[in-house]
């Protein structure tokens, strides 16, 4: 139940200073005036519009609850009617018009949405399809093209090669010591020399050649050597052979097989010594210096049966001859300084032959091979 106020303009102003006021809230103007039935109805007009817009909008929370009506609207909507013209009473009677039926307006479409109401509100529909098929595996990345086959062939006992070739390197090595790099690089340009030739390529020491003794460096050149041409590596370095070789390259003379592993016994031998500047460099003499005018003290003007000996004992032991032996190619090797014949380096190595394997190696060509050696 709402209470009426009073309509008297002091008792209206004091009860609405009592009201809590909200931004935006609309003003009427108070105030008395004598006014026409036309002014008041427009005054009516004007103040209805806003309550009726008010309406619309529900009540305000702010505002007290108060009668439906405002006093002055209400008096002035009185004042109007009470004034308002009668309008003559005809007495013709016109006929009532046809009523025309007017088919309902078709109610608009709702406005599609926009792109972006689309993206945003827009469900995705959910519709079946069926499994995709698994994707096939990528193409295998092409194969590196496989490196050209290194010819084996070479020279074999017992064909020779027709000439020593020129033997460069021992001046440099001789200028700037047997251990320096250009006395390395000078003898490995030699031998490659020799080896193209025969057809075959450069020498691949093992990534661990600078740090082996030199029994196993002249063990790992005399297998490349081999297996270059297509024979069977010798299978390790056996600590007897070795003892054997160092007696021999102290004495400036080819070793024997005086000691052999436990166990076995030696089915056959054959041995090399050289005076040079390393394990490279008698492998060169051994190998492409070694016919006649060459340093080969047994090969002579007198005697040419030597001519090309040392080189026939490292090719030495093809496998037709191992396999018809039953035997075990192994080797010891050995270099000596002997100050007699400074600045020269005493090199032997000796390759034997035996009944069985022996239970221990110092190093073999299976390590050489891990190690880059081919």
């Amino acid at each position: 139940m709402t209470e009426k106020p009073l309509d008297t303009p002091t008792a209206r102003r004091q009860h609405r200073l009592l009201l809590p006021r909200r931004a935006g809230s609309r003003t009427v103007a108070r105030f008395t005036l004598v006014v026409s039935s036309t002014g008041a109805s427009l005054l009516v007009a004007t103040a209805a519009a806003p309550a009726a817009a008010h309406a619309e909008h529900g009540p305000d929370p702010h505002h007290t609850p108060r009668s439906h009506s405002i006093p002055l609207v209400e008096a002035l909507r009185r004042f109007v009617q009470s004034h308002r013209p009668v309008a003559p009473v005809s007495t013709t009677t016109t006929p009532a018009p046809t009523p025309v039926t007017t088919p309902p307006a078709p109610a608009a479409p709702a406005p599609s949405p926009t792109p972006r109401q689309a993206a945003s509100v827009s469900p995705t529909p959910h519709t079946a399809t069926a499994p995709r098929p698994a994707p096939s595996p990528p193409p295998p990345p092409p194969r590196a093209p496989a490196p050209a086959p290194v010819a084996t062939h070479g020279i074999l006992p017992p064909n020779n090669p027709p000439a020593n070739l020129p033997v460069g390197y021992q001046s440099i090595c001789l200028s700037n010591g047997f251990g320096s790099l250009s006395c390395v690089e000078g003898t490995l340009q030699a031998i490659d020399a020799g080896r193209a030739a025969e057809g075959l390529g450069p020498l691949n020491l093992p990534s661990t050649y600078a740090s082996l003794s030199p029994d196993e460096q002249l063990f790992v050149l005399a297998n490349l050597e081999r297996v270059a041409r297509g024979l069977p590596p010798v299978l390790g370095v056996v600590s007897e052979l070795d003892q054997d070789a160092a007696a021999a390259a102290q004495g400036n003379a080819d070793p024997t097989p005086a000691a052999v592993p436990p166990g076995t016994r030696a089915l056959s031998w054959a041995s090399n010594w050289d005076e040079n500047t390393g394990p490279l460099g008698s492998d060169f003499g051994w190998m492409y210096d070694d016919g006649p005018g060459s340093g080969n003290i047994a090969c002579n003007a007198g005697n040419a049966t030597g001519c090309w000996g040392h080189r026939d004992n490292v090719l030495s032991y093809n496998a037709q001859q191992l396999a018809s032996s039953g035997g075990f190619l192994v080797m010891g090797a050995s270099e000596a300084v002997v100050p007699a014949d400074s600045p020269w380096v005493s090199d032997a190595e000796l390759f034997v032959v035996l009944s069985s394997s022996p239970a221990y190696y110092l190093y073999t060509w299976a390590q050489a091979v891990a190690a880059g050696a081919s």
